[in-house]
């Protein structure tokens, strides 16, 4: 979609997981997963076919998005994440149970076995046999990337 869009191609799409997301309003058209609302986003396409500069839409992909936008986003996600408190085993087997009777049932058996798996895994391979990789000089790389 993006890569369209950048072309100057319209996109008609539905507004289901993260797709309205990805492109700034008014690049796409987005409708209800199901055929009349597709059908009517699409001929709204249509209409404004003809009026649309595709230099304009390449250079608004062009100033929404960047690889240094989408690193400092990527980032802000991942230091999020890692601010998170993790739950012990415990929590997550309760976590686990609050889904419902029968998904959490499953849930429950699924993590079991995920433990047993990993423990498996590091009787298999012990942590302390794992290389290491050496530290990322952050300071050398802004110097000389």
């Amino acid at each position: 979609m993006l890569e369209a869009a950048s072309c100057g191609l319209l996109v008609v799409s539905t507004d289901v997981g993260g797709i309205p997301e990805v492109l700034p309003p008014g690049i796409a058209y987005l409708a209800k997963p199901d055929a009349k609302s597709l059908t009517e986003q699409l001929f709204e396409a249509i209409k404004v076919y003809d009026s649309i500069s595709c230099q304009e839409m390449h250079q608004i992909v062009k100033d929404t998005y960047s690889w240094r936008y989408v690193a400092e986003q990527t980032e802000k996600v991942y230091d999020f994440a890692m601010q998170q408190p993790s739950m012990n085993t415990l929590e997550i087997l309760k976590h686990a149970l609050s889904w419902g009777p029968l998904v959490g049932c499953f849930a429950v058996v699924f993590q079991v076995l995920e433990w047993v798996l990993s423990c498996f895994y590091s009787w298999l391979m012990p942590e302390d046999e794992i290389d290491i990789v050496r530290n990322f000089n952050v300071r050398r790389y802004q110097v000389n990337p």
